[in-house]
């Protein structure tokens, strides 16, 4: 069952859920412009509050900015006005990271999908 899981969750990350390629295998594709995704609209709406720090599990172990989901919107949104240099290893780590709990979803303000 473990297994099965773990097979339908690559399948998710490496061809995402329409089959669009989004996550697609190569980790270069995670870090292209992302000014055509309609997400870029999720980071502007982020307003920095904190409460998915308190309830992200990763975070909560690692406490590395980059790890909670107003970090990883704070780099994406730099990413897609490229505004920043970045050390592509580090923010492939991070989005990696994430366990997909949806608990960082469930208590957004502005309701962003994180």
């Amino acid at each position: 069952m473990i297994k099965e899981n773990l097979k339908n969750l690559k399948d998710l990350i490496t061809t995402g859920p329409s089959g669009s390629g989004l996550f697609a295998p190569d980790q270069e594709n995670l870090l292209e412009p992302i000014t055509n995704l309609k997400v870029e609209d999720d980071f502007e709406r982020c307003i920095q509050c904190g409460y998915c720090r308190q309830v992200c599990r990763v975070y909560n172990s690692t406490f590395n900015e980059m790890d909670c989901a107003s970090g990883r919107n704070r780099i994406m949104k730099s990413l897609s006005s490229r505004n920043i240099d970045f050390d592509k290893e580090k923010i492939i780590d991070s989005i990696y990271r994430c366990m997909l709990c949806g608990n960082c979803h469930e208590v957004c303000p502005v309701g962003i999908d994180t």
